[in-house]
């Protein structure tokens, strides 16, 4: 049996401005797409922590300081070679299906 382990080598440390996004396409009727969000301005400034639950610390550091905002965008599908949906390790380039702003998330500011 071989086993194959791959670790990540972007460490996130702290909840600064991050792009997240779908691993997987979600289809819609004859759409599939896949979601992104990309943070809008500057998230105001936290600090990172030490302990178990360090982001979620951060996190709330940053919400007193500020409302975050993201814009919520999403990549359609192209084609099976581009975009594929049944293989989630395919990276969905932004040069083969732009990233479409549809909507904003805002979390407001708060304790």
């Amino acid at each position: 049996m071989i086993q194959v382990l791959m670790k990540d080598p972007r460490k996130i440390d702290s909840w600064r401005p991050t792009n997240f996004w779908s691993r997987a396409p979600i289809k819609f009727g004859s759409y599939a797409v896949k979601f992104t969000l990309r943070p809008l301005g500057s998230i105001p400034g936290g600090s990172a922590g030490s302990g178990e639950n360090y982001l979620s610390e951060d996190f709330i550091k940053r919400l007193q300081k500020g409302p975050i905002t993201f814009d919520f965008g999403v990549q359609r599908f192209v084609d099976e070679v581009k975009t594929p949906i049944e293989d989630g390790s395919v990276e969905w380039k932004e040069s083969d299906s732009r990233v479409e702003a549809i909507a904003q998330l805002v979390i407001p500011q708060q304790d």
